[in-house]
């Protein structure tokens, strides 16, 4: 069986860091097997906010156009409304000053780098900051006019900020699935390893449709 090349490209969540033991990649690629993950994410960034010295995606997927990449996931968004002075903008944008005018330059350049590799959306995961009942949610709004853009251009979209029980916003929650030795009460932003493996629950049925594709063209 062919081992297939996954890029994960993403924020902290993606990165490899003191919050939790395995990130979703790793857990997705021990039960699937024939993967080799190449961990794209890096903290604070977005799709258009960047951190210090470290590009928001759409920069920093220029690094990897010389690996034998066979599939892109990209997830992420949660620094751009947290960190960022931009705007999150409509699908179908194309200016630098939104945060899904960055998402489409993103998307283009995945198509210029990696012609033929087929790329997916992740949403990102519940956030404390961010209650489904406030009517001024932001990251409804946002993976709302991912899931838009996914639509129009047939792109995969998987969406793990809905129907999910992690909801850190409920204190014992928080401390069940976003705490660390740094946050030990969590922080409700970075799901440690338990959370890690409620992600992959739904992220490795996703996964494996988009190998199996890959396997049917072999």
């Amino acid at each position: 069986m062919k081992t297939h090349v996954w890029l994960a490209l993403g924020d902290s969540i993606t990165e490899k860091n003191q919050r939790t033991e395995k990130n979703y990649h790793l857990i997705v690629k021990e039960k699937l097997g024939n993967l080799e993950v190449i961990n794209a994410g890096e903290g604070g960034t977005g799709f258009r906010h960047h951190h210090k010295t470290r590009p928001p995606f759409y920069k920093r997927i220029e690094r990897y156009k010389d690996y034998p990449i066979d599939f892109i996931t990209i997830l992420g968004g949660i620094n751009d409304l947290m960190l960022d002075d931009g705007y999150i903008g409509k699908a179908g944008d194309s200016s630098e000053d939104s945060y899904m005018g960055c998402l489409d330059i993103l998307i283009k350049k995945i198509e210029t780098l990696f012609p033929g590799v087929p790329y997916a959306f992740i949403s990102t995961v519940p956030q404390e900051g961010f209650i489904p009942t406030d009517p001024n949610n932001k990251l409804e709004t946002l993976v709302s006019e991912m899931a838009q853009y996914a639509k129009d251009r047939n792109i995969p979209f998987l969406d793990i900020l809905h129907d999910s029980p992690l909801k850190p916003w409920e204190k014992d929650n928080n401390k069940k699935y976003y705490s660390n030795p740094e946050m030990p009460d969590g922080d409700g932003l970075h799901p440690n390893l338990a959370g890690h493996m409620i992600m992959a629950e739904k992220i490795t049925p996703f996964v494996k449709k988009i190998v199996e594709k890959l396997e049917n063209k072999i």
